[in-house]
């Protein structure tokens, strides 16, 4: 079946699906996870997506990330495919994403990897600040390996870029990327609770971002696009961590889509 360009409307559905199966899988082995980010924010100010937002956001903390990642690839219907630098070398970032494979994003279709609609679920940690100085270096690394996947382009004006991109595919041809990898998920995985009374994105992760623990849990649900998903239990503390006056709107002009204004699907 060929790709024809759909509204941001139908990809915002076909995400939920995708959110739904990772909640039943959820459900069915005990992980807890959060709506994170964007997604929290859509939730609370919208009872669904921002109108505006093409990905969905997920937090787990490091025990209950280990746990996804260990079932994951038994439960996930065949539509899906778990997303990571281990089972896509390709893969844009450090974290699990959850692709549909019946999607693609944007018109550039890279070399490689997978580029369908995707959900980020990024794992916590106690907060860290060992871990916080490598999180920048890790995700510039891995990035930039999604990068030089991307296809040259013709043309005089494209010849500027095309050397970067050249030097790109160069250099991870010479790097040792795999053996990087697993040591970087290998310490990932060896993250500890340090009994701190703050949560962090892990070392996966480039940004910093404390949460108090008790902003976090217990759970609760809330209702997202009419399904009930779980959300922070202070939700309005984390957004502010996260946002400031997230109740807010941007200006018109920003009020657009991250990741590409243009989305395929069949």
């Amino acid at each position: 079946m060929d790709y024809r360009e759909c509204s941001l409307e139908e990809a915002q559905l076909r995400m939920l699906e995708m959110l739904c199966e990772i909640d039943r899988i959820c459900k069915k082995y005990d992980i807890k996870y959060w709506l994170d980010a964007g997604t929290l924010l859509g939730a609370i100010r919208h009872k669904g997506f921002i109108p505006w937002d093409d990905d969905i956001d997920i937090g787990m903390i490091r025990e209950d990330y280990r746990k996804f990642k260990s079932v994951v690839k038994g439960e996930l219907d065949q539509n899906y495919f778990c997303q990571s630098p281990l089972t896509d070398s390709y893969s844009e970032a450090p974290w699990i994403k959850i692709r549909d494979n019946n999607s693609r994003i944007g018109e550039e279709k890279r070399e490689k990897g997978h580029s369908g609609l995707f959900i980020d679920i990024l794992p916590y940690d106690d907060y860290n600040d060992y871990n916080n100085a490598k999180k920048k270096p890790i995700y510039n690394i891995i990035n930039l390996k999604w990068k030089s996947e991307l296809p040259y382009k013709k043309g005089i004006k494209n010849i500027p870029r095309n050397i970067s991109l050249f030097s790109l595919k160069l250099i991870y041809k010479i790097l040792p990327y795999k053996m990087f990898i697993k040591k970087t998920f290998y310490m990932a995985d060896k993250a500890k609770n340090m009994n701190s009374e703050y949560i962090d994105y892990g070392i996966e992760g480039p940004w910093n971002m404390r949460l108090r623990k008790s902003d976090v849990f217990p759970l609760k649900s809330t209702e997202f696009a009419g399904y009930k998903f779980m959300i922070p239990n202070k939700h309005e503390n984390v957004l502010r961590c996260l946002y400031g006056e997230w109740n807010v709107l941007p200006p018109k002009e920003k009020r657009i889509p991250t990741h590409s204004e243009k989305i395929y699907i069949r």
